[in-house]
């Protein structure tokens, strides 16, 4: 039996977006995956504390994904009372899920070019196919040698390639251009400044009415 194809779509999400529901949805579509999980974090190793609560970032992405059957709201990491170190999720995932389970982690191109600071990032591919994506203003400057080697190593020029293959690749995709940061969102609230058309009307209905991010940072 074929296995089926599971994206992961971690992040703080504070607060989920239009240009993070795009990019999930076009790289499902371009890998022809089966569903994505969305995975917000509870202590981000490489970020500041979101200001939104765990339970109600979780709850944003269940509003803002409510009418896609195959986006899938996962609060895995939302337990925990430690950092949220992806390898440690992917470990997990793996362990209950590798016999009927490919999985997909998404990681933005400006993200993955910090990868070296990441716990055990060597290890990632020993439990996913990675897929880069590249996202606007952001491109590759891997600038250390070994680091280039290793992407060269193991990057994907067909997206059917991993198919056949027996180890896990890494995927350079492309998506629409979306000029969108939650950061940016955080901080035009603050201003009193109008989101409309940067997120779901239902999740600005909820950060309305719950009185988020009037603070910025």
């Amino acid at each position: 039996m074929q296995k089926r194809k599971v994206g992961i779509f971690g992040g703080t999400f504070d607060p989920i977006h239009n240009g993070h529901l795009q990019a999930a949805l076009e790289v499902q579509q371009q890998l022809q995956l089966d569903e994505v999980r969305w995975v917000p974090c509870h202590i981000p190793p490489h970020k500041q504390l979101p200001q939104a609560s765990a339970t109600q970032r979780l709850t944003m992405i269940q509003l803002a994904i409510a009418e896609q059957a195959d986006f899938i709201a996962d609060d895995c990491e939302l337990d925990r009372r430690e950092p949220s170190y992806t390898i440690d999720t992917l470990k997990m995932l793996h362990a209950q899920h590798k016999d009927d389970i490919t999985f997909y982690l998404f990681i933005g191109s400006d993200a993955f070019n910090q990868i070296h600071q990441w716990s055990q990032w060597q290890s990632l591919l020993d439990y996913a196919h990675l897929v880069i994506i590249n996202r606007a203003g952001h491109f590759l400057k891997m600038q250390d040698q070994a680091m280039q080697s290793w992407l060269a190593q193991h990057l994907c020029s067909s997206l059917k390639q991993p198919i056949t293959q027996t180890k896990n690749a890494i995927f350079q995709l492309s998506v629409t251009a979306a000029e969108i940061s939650s950061s940016n969102i955080r901080q035009r609230l603050a201003q009193n400044s109008s989101i409309d058309f940067l997120v779901p009307t239902s999740v600005m209905s909820y950060i309305r009415a719950h009185n988020l991010y009037t603070a910025y940072p």
